[in-house]
């Protein structure tokens, strides 16, 4: 469980009313979550995965292959004839999980592609798990980006694209959205997109990690 405040007053009255109900252990600062590094500084967080990442890459024993440039082929939705189909789909849902846990979480440059291929995870062709290979490759070049959430300007911004009739088979367009406000970054309207759960067991003992500014400054994010 991660807890956000803005002054450690504020954080002792939570961990104490936690208290009055679980067991709960502070762990400190965060520094990994989920699966997730975060590294902060003192105006932003800086958010990666890479070491979920190599974890991927060493599951579907991609760790020595060639890495990619782009996360998808631009003429994988221009293929008219259906490529050989797979035996089964476990791997490839596999793998199209993994991705997309990635994407919604510190990559949103990969969201599209995972969300295209995504459609394909009941019964997917070779040419699905080339392409979803693909993407692992290309984060495998870029596993040391990530994404940073810090102070900005207050006010809202929206990006809108779609590539008209882009899919060859189905002339169905791609579309999306982008909407940007102060230092807050959410991608929204990926069509599609698989969504998942993670189960998480109640148990007697709760971890507690905080999320403090430095110094514990009040300070908004927009006026």
């Amino acid at each position: 469980m991660v807890i956000a405040c803005h002054t450690e007053e504020e954080y002792a009255e939570l961990m104490t009313a936690l208290n009055r109900s679980f067991t709960v252990k502070s762990l400190g600062d965060i520094s990994h979550f989920l699966g997730i590094q975060v590294r902060r500084s003192e105006e932003q967080f800086s958010l990666n995965q890479r070491i979920y990442i190599q974890t991927l890459l060493k599951r579907f024993g991609l760790t020595e292959a060639k890495s990619s440039k782009i996360p998808l082929d631009p003429g994988h939705l221009q293929q008219k004839e259906e490529s050989e189909k797979l035996p089964n789909n476990h791997q490839y849902s596999s793998l199209i999980g993994g991705l997309l846990y990635v994407a919604v979480n510190t990559r949103p440059d990969i969201a599209v592609s995972v969300s295209i291929l995504g459609r394909s995870v009941s019964n997917p062709s070779q040419a699905d798990w080339m392409e979803a290979k693909r993407i692992l490759r290309y984060l495998k070049l870029t596993q040391d980006h990530e994404l940073v959430l810090g102070p900005g300007q207050a006010s809202m911004e929206v990006y809108v694209d779609a590539d008209w009739a882009g899919d060859a088979k189905t002339r169905k367009s791609n579309s999306g959205f982008l909407v940007t406000f102060g230092w807050w970054t959410n991608p929204l309207g990926i069509p599609e997109a698989n969504m998942c759960c993670v189960e998480q067991h109640r148990s007697g003992i709760c971890s507690a990690r905080r999320v403090l500014p430095r110094g514990a400054v009040d300070r908004p994010v927009a006026e």
